[in-house]
């Protein structure tokens, strides 16, 4: 299942210029981010349940955040 997870998301994570980019592709997908505990975490869009973490995928918080210039917004 993470496989298939971070194969179904790679793309939106690789692809996504800003935070809203990443965001628009990952609801789309059925999927959005929060941060708890210092961390981004994925979760459902429906279930509202937690996934995992972005590193887990292979995308650290950290880099985002240093890739995109900013923190993650509380609300978009």
């Amino acid at each position: 299942m993470a496989a298939q997870l971070r194969m179904v998301l790679s793309e939106s994570f690789r692809t996504a210029k800003n935070w809203l980019d990443l965001i628009r592709a990952l609801r789309s997908k059925g999927f959005y981010l929060e941060r708890k505990d210092g961390r981004i975490r994925l979760r459902d869009a429906h279930s509202h349940v937690e996934i995992c973490t972005c590193r887990f995928l292979g995308y650290p918080g950290v880099e985002l955040e240093t890739r995109f210039g900013e923190p993650l917004p509380e609300h978009i």
